[in-house]
Order: structure tokens, then C-alpha cells, then sequence
């Protein structure tokens, strides 16, 4: 992977120039159909007023030409046909998308003069001047979905911000973006659904696809209210440093991948997102020190797997999972105030140590907490162990622990009586648990009795109070198949629960 990320840019940005653009630079993304184009110029200097016109927030271009000319300066172009530059067209994004012997790339217009010509931020050419003629296109929004996909992100520079409207957008290409903000100038990506910073939950934030293409993220980024699904071996992918989420959703439907994994680069944040990897990680931190607040992780292989030290999880609900959290051997966890439930493993380690597990919820697990080998230097109290099978295998509770029903609101719907059908796609459970249960739950086989698959499994209909449909097969003919539904998505405390209150209420912004 750190392969595709040097490489892959290589060939992208030989014809291309970039980099010089402002600062304050707005872009606008929208969906295609009414004129939104990779061919646009889809950006707009902010804070500008007068004259100059925003051309990036509408779909289409406000003039396209193939006949653009290059004065000698190299930095100054004219439209030798068609609609003439004039003092409008200040500080809109000019995207040349061709010209022998032209960089091609987004251009910021700083003048216009009384001939109609237009100065531009930087160069058309690295050193010669030419006289031959170059296309492109004047405003109009970007259109995400093509082979420029990762030109346009590259396109930017420190202290930029990107909006991208409401939409389904299927990516044309791995976006590997090596363009790095800074601390007090980050590269902002912001969803929203009818105007910029109304800030949209649920179905109405964007809708990134990156299909088997990947998003890869640099140092000094903040993204806000969007959504990215994908199949490949990776949805999101963090190659640097300090890049922060709020209010995202991400997900796959890959066999193997995580939905989102950090790479080299440490200290990244998610805050009131959504996670989802039925057969793989949700999220999966191979560098240090991440963090994880306020977020739904649910109906995953793995919910949260560390191969890295220094994980900080703080009021986030894990359910339904074959294991909630892998620390595997990693060192310095701060796991608090969390709810995990319905796994065959809420919390596991290999040899985990240094790490502290406080104020947690952890219920309807096979096991609650469970350690290759013990280790006494991890510290657990204020936990509360409700209705777990097994509650610690080499994990000692702490003396403030509590063992007992949580009454979480929301209820489960479990046995030990599941049987397959001949297909393995039909699941029956004699004692009819399933009348509550939607297709917005999932199974979670946690012992396969005479051989069922474990894992988390889509429900494609509830066919009554004793039979569902599953979207995939759990094995054919099984019997005596452990398993447990979470009924919705409430996980607040009921009237007398004995524990404290961990995770956080979820509404109707989340699941999948």
C-alpha cells in the first residue's frame, strides 16, 4: 500500500500543475446529470466581494473553449473564440483540460483587463512559451466520479475547503491524496445536503462509492457529514497524521478488508460516526494513538482491531460482532464508557498490557473479556458484566465491577434451538423469538452447534415469529446454533439499572 501511494500519484501529476493555488480556495462537488463535470473549474476564492461572480456553485460551466490562447507573459490567457474573459470572472477556478504543450490543471483567475485577458495564479507552461491553443472549462461545480478523481484532490493546498453536495457519487479511480494541511490551515471536506453547513444526518449526507477503488487521506485533514462505502481491500485509508471525522459513515461489503484503516501516520479522530465490516474490521488502527468518541460500530467481524498501541475508545456502542474489540498485543488502551454487546467476545487480547477498561457496558457476550495469558498490569473496574455467558477468561474484574442485568433498553432476541434449512438461507428457532426482530437487525451465530458458520448475517425478510431469511447461507442443515439479535438501537439505561451509563443513545441517523 505504501507502494500505490508514491507511485500512483507519479503518473497522475506529470502533465498536471498544481499547488500554487490560495489558501481560502472553496471547492464545490456536485452529482452529475445537470452539468457538473470533471471538466469544471469547481472552485471559487472565499471572502472575495464586488464584481467577481461564484461560478463553482452551479452544476454547469459558465463558458467552455477550445480556443484559449497563452500570452507570452505564460501566466495570461485569452479567448481567441467564443464568450471573453471580463471582471466577473475574478477569482473563479479556470480548469485547463488540454493544450499542447500546457500544464494541465485548476487555475485561479487573479485579473481581467480592458482586452479581456486573464491573469492567472501561476504558469501555463514550465518554461517555453507556445502559441498553440488550450482548452478548458470557467466555473461550474467538480463532478466526483472519473479518471480526475485524483487529480482534483491533489489539486489542493493547506487551508483549502472542499463542499460536496448531497448525492450518490461512484468514484473512477483510487483517490491517494499526498496533499498535507497544517495545523492551523487543514484541508476541510464537508458534506450537506440542501446548503452548505446544514450539517445532514443519515441517507441525506453524501454518498462516496469508492466500489473497489480506495479514499487515502494525508496529514491535517477534517472531513464532516459524509458517507463511504466500497468492496475493495480498503474504504478509507490514512497514510499521515491529525485527521479528524465528525458525523461520517463508513462501510463495505469485502470479505477480507476493514471499512477504515489508519496506516504510518497516528493521532486520528472520529467523533460521532458509523461503522460497519460484516467480514472484516470496522476499524482497524495499525499506527499509534487513534481515537474513537461517540461512535456506533455494529454488525462486524471485528468491531475495533489495534495492531498498534495507544487506542482511546470513550462512549461508543459495539454490538453485535464475532469479537467487539482485538487488542491483540498492544499496549496503552484506554477502552471507557462504552456499551458492548451481543459478541461472541466483547474485549479480547493476546497479551495486551498497560491498558485500562473502565465504566464499560459489556452484555450478551459468549465471553465478556478474555486474555491468552492474564495480565495483572491491565487495569478493569467500574465495568458492569450483564448477561453474559461467561463474563472473564484470564481478565480479573475490579473491585467496583458490577454483575448484573444492565436493563438496556433496547432488548435481544437469543437461543440456543437455531436450525438451517437444506439452502442454509433459512433460519427457524423453535421457541419463535423473532416477532420483534426487522431487516434493520442482524444475526449473530456465536456457536455453530453441529457446524453453522459463525459470524454476523443480513436478514433479507422476518417470515414470522420463528423464521427469517438470511441474504447469505449459514451452512446447511445446522442444528442447535447458538445465536442473538439486538433488537434497534437504544442502548440507554433502563429504570433501575445497576450500572452507570455507558455508550450513547443512537436515533435515526444510524444503521445501515
Amino acid at each position: 500500500m505504501r507502494f500505490l501511494r508514491y507511485l500512483l500519484p507519479c503518473f497522475l501529476l506529470v502533465s498536471s500543475a498544481f499547488a500554487a493555488l490560495p489558501a481560502a480556495m472553496v471547492w464545490e462537488c456536485r452529482v452529475g446529470g445537470s452539468g457538473a463535470s470533471q471538466n469544471n473549474g469547481g472552485g471559487f476564492l472565499s471572502g472575495t466581494s464586488g464584481v467577481p461572480v461564484d461560478y463553482s456553485i452551479q452544476d454547469a460551466n459558465h463558458f467552455t473553449s477550445t480556443a484559449f490562447k497563452m500570452k507570452t507573459t505564460k501566466n495570461a490567457i485569452w479567448n481567441s473564440s467564443g464568450t471573453a474573459f471580463d471582471t466577473a470572472d475574478v477569482n473563479n477556478v479556470l480548469h485547463i483540460t488540454a493544450g499542447t504543450g500546457w500544464l494541465a490543471g485548476w487555475y485561479q483567475i487573479t485579473a481581467v483587463d480592458v482586452n479581456a485577458t486573464a491573469t492567472l495564479d501561476r504558469n501555463l507552461v514550465t518554461s517555453t512559451y507556445t502559441a498553440n491553443s488550450g482548452t478548458g472549462c470557467l466555473g461550474g461545480a467538480f463532478k466526483i466520479g472519473g479518471t480526475l478523481d485524483d487529480d482534483f484532490f491533489e489539486a489542493k493546498i493547506a487551508g483549502n475547503t472542499i463542499w460536496i453536495a448531497a448525492g450518490t457519487y461512484t468514484l473512477g479511480e483510487t483517490i491517494a491524496s499526498t496533499v498535507v494541511g497544517t495545523a492551523i490551515a487543514p484541508i476541510t471536506v464537508t458534506g450537506y445536503n440542501s446548503s452548505r453547513g446544514d450539517a445532514p444526518v443519515g441517507s441525506n449526507r453524501p454518498l462516496l462509492n469508492c466500489g473497489t477503488y480506495l479514499f487515502g487521506l494525508e496529514t491535517y485533514s477534517i472531513h464532516n457529514h459524509l458517507q463511504f462505502t466500497g468492496s475493495g481491500s480498503f474504504v478509507v485509508y490514512l497514510y499521515g497524521t491529525y485527521e479528524t471525522f465528525v458525523n461520517c459513515k463508513f462501510s463495505t461489503t469485502s470479505l477480507t478488508g476493514p471499512a477504515f484503516e489508519t496506516s504510518s501516520g497516528g493521532a486520528c479522530t472520529l467523533i460521532g460516526c458509523e461503522l460497519s465490516a460484516r467480514k472484516g474490521s470496522a476499524f482497524q488502527q495499525q499506527s499509534v494513538s487513534h481515537r474513537l468518541i461517540n461512535c456506533y460500530i455494529h454488525d462486524s467481524a471485528t468491531g475495533i482491531r489495534s495492531l498498534a498501541n495507544g487506542l482511546f475508545v470513550y462512549g461508543c456502542v459495539i454490538e453485535t460482532c464475532t469479537t467487539g474489540i482485538d487488542s491483540g498485543s498492544s499496549a496503552d488502551l484506554r477502552i471507557i464508557g462504552n456499551t458492548i454487546r451481543n459478541c461472541l467476545t466483547g474485549i479480547s487480547g493476546s497479551s495486551s498490557y498497560g491498558s485500562s477498561f473502565i465504566n464499560n457496558i459489556i452484555a450478551d457476550c459468549v465471553t465478556g473479556a478474555s486474555w491468552t495469558t492474564a495480565t495483572p498490569i491491565n487495569f478493569w473496574d467500574y465495568n458492569c458484566w450483564s448477561n453474559n455467558d461467561t463474563a472473564v477468561s484470564n481478565v480479573t474484574k475490579g473491585s467496583h465491577d458490577v454483575t448484573a442485568d444492565a436493563l438496556l433498553v433496547s432488548g435481544t432476541a437469543k437461543g440456543t434451538d437455531g436450525v438451517t434449512s437444506a439452502s442454509g438461507l433459512v433460519f427457524t428457532a423453535a421457541t419463535n423469538p423473532f416477532g420483534s426482530v426487522t431487516t434493520s437487525d442482524c444475526l449473530n451465530i456465536t456457536v455453530a452447534g453441529t457446524g453453522a458458520t459463525l459470524g454476523v448475517y443480513v436478514i433479507s425478510s422476518v417470515d414470522g415469529a420463528g423464521q427469517l431469511t438470511l441474504a447469505t447461507s449459514a451452512g446447511a442443515s445446522k442444528t442447535g446454533i447458538t445465536y442473538c439479535i439486538t433488537l434497534g438501537t437504544d442502548f440507554t439505561l433502563g429504570a433501575g439499572s445497576p450500572c452507570f451509563n455507558a455508550g450513547l443513545k443512537l436515533g435515526s441517523d444510524v444503521g445501515l
